[in-house]
C-alpha cells in the first residue's frame, strides 16, 4: 500500500468512529452494530472495529491467503483481549473468501437474514469496474443488507494517482 493510501486511511480512523457513534444514536441500546468490510485483505481495520466496539464483523475478500491473515490477526486481537482483561467485549467476525464483484455475499452469511449497519470498502470498489454486471454485483453487495440509516463508507484512488 501506498504512503497516500496509508494517509488516507488514518484520516478516516475518527469519521468511522463518529458514523458508528452517529449510528449507534438511532439504535436501541443494546442492539447488535454489524459491519460488512468489502476488500478487507490482511485485516488492517481489525482495531478501528474493536475501537468502534462493534458486535459483528463479515470480512470479504478475492484473496484467500490476505484473509487467512486476516483470521490470524483476528484470533490474536481476542488473545490479547483476554489475556489483558480489558473491559467489554470484542465483536464476533466471520471470514468470506469470494470475489464480492461476481458472487452474491449475503448467500455466503453465516445468518443470511442478518442486516448492516456500516459497509466499507476501502481501496477495493474500483475493481468492480471491469464490467456493468460486475458493479452492479458489488453495488447490491454493499446495499442490499444495509439498513435504513445505515452508512456506507467507501474510499477509491484517485486516476490520476494510478497513471
Amino acid at each position: 500500500m501506498s504512503i497516500q493510501n496509508h494517509r488516507v486511511r488514518r484520516a478516516f480512523c475518527v469519521p468511522y468512529g463518529e458514523y458508528i457513534a452517529k449510528r449507534k444514536e438511532d439504535m436501541p441500546e443494546d442492539s447488535p452494530f454489524r459491519v460488512l468490510d468489502l476488500g478487507a485483505g490482511k485485516g488492517g481495520d481489525l482495531q478501528k472495529w474493536k475501537k468502534g466496539n462493534i458486535s459483528y464483523l463479515v470480512c470479504a475478500d478475492i484473496a484467500g491467503t490476505s484473509l487467512k491473515h486476516a483470521e490470524e490477526r483476528y484470533r490474536e486481537l481476542r488473545e490479547r483481549h483476554r489475556r489483558q482483561r480489558e473491559p467489554g467485549h470484542i465483536f464476533q467476525a466471520e471470514f468470506i473468501e469470494a470475489d464480492c464483484t461476481r458472487v452474491r455475499l449475503k448467500e455466503l452469511f453465516q445468518h443470511q437474514n442478518m442486516t448492516l449497519d456500516l459497509v466499507s470498502c476501502q481501496f477495493a470498489f474500483h475493481y468492480s469496474f471491469e464490467s456493468l454486471p460486475q458493479a452492479r454485483c458489488m453495488l447490491r453487495n454493499a446495499a442490499e443488507c444495509l439498513v435504513p440509516g445505515g452508512y456506507f463508507i467507501g474510499t477509491t484512488p484517485d486516476a490520476n494517482d494510478i497513471v
